[in-house]
């Protein structure tokens, strides 16, 4: 028997991928749900999966910086006001 790629399917989504030559009805529990994605070189983890077709998972959006805390914002504001203190002193 060939080794076949087998998608681990949870609630829709792709949660493993493994490769295996047995039928996964005889490996596991008879209600982890798997698909046969052999074929389908493209499907991956988070994919989400209907029953019949793969779609990529969303795009993740951008992470947003956290703002900085006003301490450190007073810390970089003295820092500044030193420097300007010595180049002024220069000039």
């Amino acid at each position: 028997m060939a080794v076949r790629c087998l998608a681990r399917i949870d609630a829709g989504i792709v949660a493993e991928l493994l490769h295996a030559e047995a039928d996964p009805a005889q490996l596991f529990h008879p209600t982890l749900q798997f698909a046969d994605v052999t074929d389908q070189l493209n499907v991956g983890l988070n994919w989400r999966y209907d029953g019949s077709d793969f779609t990529p998972p969303p795009p993740s959006l951008p992470t947003v910086p956290s703002a900085p805390a006003m301490s450190d914002l007073k810390a970089q504001m003295d820092l500044l006001s030193k420097q300007f203190a010595l180049l002024a002193e220069n000039h």
